[in-house]
């Protein structure tokens, strides 16, 4: 049977082989990154789990969207690497709150660079919805 690697010289036959493996672990270290932070930083010690009460009791506050939108343009531009126990001092809110406005800004990014990488690559990256806990 003859396909396309026929037509194609071994070299350049290995170096889209090699292209494709790089891709494959490019999305597996991002999808173990994801999974990772989701353990180390959403279920801190004292929660057990219960995330979803936390956010969405968080989201329901009335000026919930304004406090992460300052978040996002003033604190973290300066403080990256900020924990929701810092925010939590300078923004003068409860750490519940910070710690869900950071879970919140860390997966608007890790989407964008989701769906950057689904472009480039042209395939579904995300294999689930980033509110779904």
């Amino acid at each position: 049977m003859v396909d396309l690697t026929h037509f194609i010289d071994e070299d350049r036959g290995r170096k889209i082989k090699e292209l494709r493996k790089r891709r494959e672990e490019e999305k597996r270290k991002l999808r173990e990154k994801i999974k990772q932070y989701k353990l180390n930083h959403v279920n801190f010690p004292g929660f057990q789990g219960k995330i979803n009460d936390l956010i969405d009791a968080v989201r329901s506050i009335a000026n919930y969207a304004n406090l992460k939108g300052y978040v996002q343009t003033n604190i973290i531009p300066e403080n990256p690497g900020i924990d929701y126990r810092e925010l939590s001092v300078l923004i003068g809110a409860p750490p519940g709150v910070a710690l869900v406005i950071l879970h919140d800004l860390y997966h608007e990014n890790e989407e964008a660079q989701l769906r950057e990488l689904e472009k480039e690559y042209g395939e579904d990256l995300i294999p689930y919805d980033f509110d779904d806990y």
